[in-house]
């Protein structure tokens, strides 16, 4: 509110001494003294609410142009050491970036050989399946005649046996026990040797998808170097027609924000010329007609003085309507 206060120390006093001479009757025969808070008058003037917010829009846009201005003189000063930084660094991204790319090619690649593994697995379970009840059905006879010679055992009496008898017993069917252990081993091994065979054949059928996994990546590696380094061309011919831009972009942007600097300025003026002169007509207004001569402003001095404040903010509010019936 610089100029308005500015305005303030002009209209420090408002001297009619003439315009009371005109009157038909004079309402006062020597100097009569009236005074005026011009703080609150503007406050209540109903452009001056406006005024505000053009003025605090206006400080923070130039505050913003400001560490505008400061950012793109740091900006434009490291451009070239950014530039020079970007080219020393660029092998060293390349090849990260290749080495990211070509491990995410091998886990997609090891993936597809995983499925085709257990494609295979699962195959030989089937037939692992197939084999161990192959085996069970073979053995089935021994396995029943085995047990049913423990029945015999356990169900024969006890009683009237001597204890010799009563261990040959108790060896029968210690034997009678390894004799079907044995046998249990004997078809696990079996399907041991066979799982062992199946695992040889399962390498075997994934050479090939190995040969091709391995030349498949090989062929992948030498295209993404090849189109990194390409695009790695065209990112620093990028960045350079970018920084050349860049000083063209930056003034733009400057010059946007001055526009809306001027426009905000322009309407900041524009509003303080309409409350200046709404403010001196009608305080001139009020002295008139009530007969006083002089007009001091927001101070209080040793001598007779009338406050017309409110009188004045009235004459306003008139004013408004009327330019509003208009």
């Amino acid at each position: 509110m610089s100029k308005i206060m500015k305005f303030i120390f002009c209209l420090s006093c408002i001297l009619l001494l003439n315009g009371c001479a005109q009157q038909k009757q004079e309402k006062v025969t020597q100097d009569s003294f009236a005074i005026i808070s011009l703080t609150e008058v503007i406050k209540e003037h109903h452009l001056y609410k406006e005024y505000q917010g053009v003025q605090d829009k206006l400080v923070q846009l130039q505050n913003l142009q400001k560490m505008q201005k400061e950012m793109s003189r740091k900006q434009l000063s490291g451009l070239d050491k950014f530039y020079v930084q970007t080219q020393l660094n660029q092998g060293k991204f390349n090849e990260a970036l290749f080495q990211t790319k070509l491990l995410e090619k091998q886990v997609a690649l090891e993936k597809q050989l995983d499925k085709k593994r257990k494609d295979l697995q699962l195959k030989g379970k089937e037939e692992l399946l197939a084999k161990r009840a192959e085996l069970e059905e073979k053995y089935k006879l021994e396995f029943f005649n085995l047990r049913t010679q423990q029945q015999l055992l356990l169900n024969a009496p006890t009683k009237f046996r001597s204890e010799q008898e009563l261990a040959a017993v108790k060896e029968t069917q210690k034997n009678l026990q390894a004799e079907q252990l044995a046998l249990k081993q004997k078809i696990e091994q079996e399907l041991l040797e066979l799982i062992n065979v199946q695992k040889q054949e399962i390498e075997q059928a994934m050479q090939p998808y190995y040969q091709q996994a391995q030349q498949e990546l090989a062929n992948y590696a030498q295209e993404l170097r090849q189109q990194i380094k390409s695009e790695s061309q065209k990112n620093l011919q990028g960045l350079e027609q970018n920084m050349q831009k860049l000083p063209s972009q930056v003034e733009d942007t400057l010059l946007s924000v001055q526009a809306e600097i001027d426009n905000l300025q322009s309407r900041k003026d524009y509003l303080y010329r309409e409350i200046y002169q709404d403010v001196e007509n009608q305080t001139a207004k009020v002295a008139l007609e009530q007969g006083f001569t002089v007009v001091f402003k927001d101070v209080r001095l040793n001598i007779a003085a009338t406050d017309i404040t409110k009188q004045v903010q009235v004459e306003l509010q008139k004013h408004k309507k009327e330019k509003g019936k208009k």
